[in-house]
């Protein structure tokens, strides 16, 4: 393990996104001791399954979080703007 401690930025647009276009990347530096902060831009209300808008915002928050737990974060912000906005 280093001793920089470096700090990475994920920016996503929709939930998965941090985890498709770099979950890996993301989990090797948190492996060696960095910090990862994850942002999540949209709510991603106009993807899901049935069920309510809400609940499937709710449902992709629980996956992201789940997911990040997995690789060592628990940083995760929701900026819940606008799906395609």
């Amino acid at each position: 393990m280093h001793t920089n401690n470096r700090k990475h930025l994920v920016i996503a647009p929709h939930h998965d996104d941090e985890m498709i276009g770099c979950g890996g990347t993301i989990a090797k530096a948190i492996k060696r001791g960095d910090q990862a902060r994850i942002i999540i831009v949209t709510k991603g209300e106009l993807s899901g399954i049935d069920g309510s808008i809400e609940q499937n915002i709710q449902i992709r928050e629980n996956e992201c979080k789940r997911a990040c737990a997995i690789i060592g974060t628990q940083d995760i912000h929701f900026l819940k703007e606008k799906d395609r906005a």
